[in-house]
């Protein structure tokens, strides 16, 4: 792993070293395809090297950013599987940042 890339602050307050393959495969369930999936966490590791820290929140932030520009099925599916499977609205946890954010 390389030492630009920022440790991951989880939502329990843990951290844990960066791992591209937890972006690839969740990108990949919501149905894009693995070289669009690849093309996606290089955009996002560009957006995050050289930080000491990034929140699970803002990845998925990036993630949905890029998701909604590949099409709208691909961001309902994420905001779907995070609903009905992961019981939590990233989408309305991200709204909330961003709006303290221009308080």
């Amino acid at each position: 792993m390389s030492d630009d890339l920022p440790m991951v602050r989880k939502r329990d307050g843990s951290v844990e070293e960066y791992i591209p393959e937890k972006i690839v495969v969740s990108l990949i369930k919501n149905g894009i395809s693995p070289t669009a999936a690849r093309a996606i966490e290089g955009d996002i590791r560009r957006e995050i090297t050289g930080r000491d820290t990034v929140s699970t929140i803002e990845l998925a932030y990036h993630a949905l950013v890029r998701l909604r520009r590949e099409g709208e099925p691909y961001y309902m599916s994420w905001i779907y599987y995070d609903i009905n499977h992961k019981r939590r609205r990233t989408d309305y946890d991200i709204q909330r940042i961003l709006k303290k954010q221009l308080d």
